[in-house]
């Protein structure tokens, strides 16, 4: 999982649309036979206490038609604890797409406890 430092938060940098162009373009230099680009993106926000939401925007119908293609945006609520666990799914398929299934398993640390001084 990548992220950048904004007023010096974490924040998470959206991966799945970088990949999907860099297999369209491959796909577009191998002239693959059949080939079907589509747009669909996967961010699984995590919501406190291992829930999270699935916000799933699909921009296919922009791509293919820029002036009248409508976007589309699904929004799922994982439930407790599944958000978590959706997210590690998620990460760990792209470890397993680069690294194949030898690649180390993405696993979040421990949260950190506050303390008071």
């Amino acid at each position: 999982c990548c992220g950048i430092m904004v007023d010096g938060k974490p924040h998470p940098k959206a991966g799945e649309f970088a990949w999907q162009m860099g297999e369209m373009v491959a796909n577009v230099i191998k002239e693959t036979e059949g080939y079907v680009h589509s747009r669909l993106g996967a961010c699984i926000a995590e919501c406190g206490g291992g829930g999270g939401v699935l916000v799933a925007p699909d921009l296919t119908a922009v791509v293919a038609d820029p002036d009248a293609g409508k976007a589309k945006c699904a929004v799922v609520e994982m439930g407790l604890r599944t958000g978590e666990e959706g997210k590690k799914d998620w990460v760990n398929k792209y470890v397993s797409l680069i690294f194949g299934e030898g690649g180390r398993r993405f696993s979040p640390a421990a949260a950190a406890v506050a303390t008071s001084a």
